[in-house]
């Protein structure tokens, strides 16, 4: 019956409600209403966490890095064999939401089409952190902080080769000068410090971002 009507109407509606508390239990305490409960409990489907349903990792990395790519744009496909057997010895504390989060950070750092191990936080492949990486999640960085991140990891995975580095950030030489000096970025020992001549006014008016 609409809200002020005068006449019933044929609806076709399925409800899923969710929760991680007992219901019943509460319904005993007086802390949720018991009518309501009875509406709700037409089928109920009790979800273990995620540490006990190992089973559906392949299936939920499917779907979730699927939806990591679409959001952001990215084509990465794969995911290395030390970096599978490392998530399904994980316990996975925060459910879903954790394997979301730690996926769509190692999509938006990868700079291949291939999830490797270093993309994966340390507590989840069983390092030791002393490398002060950031581990939040990639919802919880700034856009800076994201593109620094891939941009050292990508010059990293080069070598510091800069031709390379270019042809997978799709961007100038000048562009990408301009960020290692932007983000402070420093080559390993061996390696030069830029491989181009200096950028001038002149050259950066010539390659402006659009």
């Amino acid at each position: 019956m609409p809200l002020g009507g005068g006449q019933a109407q044929t609806t076709n509606a399925r409800i899923i409600a969710a929760t991680n508390v007992d219901l019943f239990e509460q319904v005993k305490r007086g802390t949720f209403r018991e009518d309501l409960y009875y509406r709700l409990q037409v089928l109920t489907i009790h979800l273990p966490p995620l540490r006990q349903r190992k089973e559906d990792l392949p299936d939920l990395i499917q779907t979730l890095l699927t939806r990591s790519n679409r959001e952001m744009r990215r084509k990465v496909t794969r995911i290395a064999l030390d970096v599978m057997d490392a998530l399904h010895q994980y316990d996975w504390p925060g459910n879903v939401r954790e394997l979301e989060n730690t996926l769509m950070k190692a999509v938006a750092l990868c700079p291949g089409d291939m999830i490797s191990r270093d993309l994966i936080p340390l507590v989840i492949t069983g390092g030791q952190d002393g490398s002060g990486e950031d581990e939040r999640p990639v919802s919880q960085l700034s856009l800076d902080e994201v593109e620094k991140a891939h941009v050292a990891r990508v010059l990293k995975e080069t070598g510091w080769h800069r031709g390379n580095a270019c042809g997978i950030l799709g961007v100038s030489r000048p562009r990408l000068r301009r960020m290692i000096r932007q983000y402070d970025l420093t080559p390993p020992p061996g390696v030069e410090a830029d491989d181009g001549a200096p950028l001038t006014e002149e050259s950066q008016g010539d390659h402006q971002d659009t």
